[in-house]
């Protein structure tokens, strides 16, 4: 019986593919048992003519009656039913995401998993129903990758963050960090040189912040001026 279609009680589609027999015609060696169930028939012993059928599985799809139109006819109404109603959101959940990889876990066609992976946490796709317990997701005969990665890339020009400045990380040249309520440069690669304006061959002042205003500072010149907006015009103005 068919789970999403329950009315439908011949059928196990969409939740399992139908197993339907194909007909056969009637041979030298099934003949005597259809004229017995003729003969059962046409005597009006119906139990008697089933049960025939019953103990002859060959002979049964050489017969066409409800016991083997049926399950067909249900199958085409399950799969109408399907792809007029309920495709469309199956198709939305068929990918469903079970979280970390693990190793106890029986996983189904189109799960998904983060698997640590090249020193990265990567999602791989399953690809079959028949995927063995333990398989690890980088094996490719039953997972597929969906983290894509390219090469490194070149670096780019001008100052990286690096987010509020500490003593222990070794900064780079045009290294910018936050500190002291302002955002500052590396001039040169240093560790544990602390911004400020005792330490100008090591950093340079970027942004000044204040309750009221950033001001921005030339780094040749240390001239801080701030963003001013006035008559629909933006400029840099001096602080003095």
């Amino acid at each position: 019986m068919s789970v999403l279609y329950p009315e439908l009680t011949n059928t196990k589609f969409p939740d399992e593919i139908d197993t339907i027999n194909n007909f056969v015609d009637i041979t030298l060696s099934t003949l005597p048992l259809a004229k017995r169930y003729y003969e059962k028939y046409n005597s009006g012993d119906m139990e008697g003519a089933k049960q025939i059928l019953a103990d002859n599985p060959d002979l049964k799809y050489s017969y066409i009656g409800a016991a083997t139109l049926n399950p067909i006819v249900d199958s085409i109404k399950a799969l109408e039913l399907f792809y007029t109603q309920d495709v469309q959101e199956y198709l939305v959940n068929i990918v469903q995401h079970k979280g970390a990889f693990s190793a106890s876990a029986k996983y189904k066609k189109y799960n998904t998993v983060s698997y640590v992976h090249n020193s990265a946490l990567e999602t791989f796709m399953c690809i079959s129903n028949n995927t063995p317990i333990g398989i690890i997701p980088t094996d490719t005969s039953y997972w597929v990758p969906l983290t894509m990665r390219g090469e490194k890339g070149e670096a780019g020009i001008g100052l990286t963050a690096y987010g509020d400045w500490n003593s222990i990380t070794t900064y780079p040249k045009d290294a910018l960090v936050a500190y002291n309520n302002a955002l500052w440069g590396a001039k040169v690669s240093n560790t544990a040189i602390t911004p400020s304006v005792d330490t100008i061959a090591t950093w340079y002042k970027v942004i000044d912040f204040s309750s009221d205003y950033a001001a921005y500072i030339d780094k040749t010149t240390g001239v801080r001026r701030k963003l001013v907006v006035d008559n629909n015009r933006i400029f840099l103005e001096e602080v003095m």
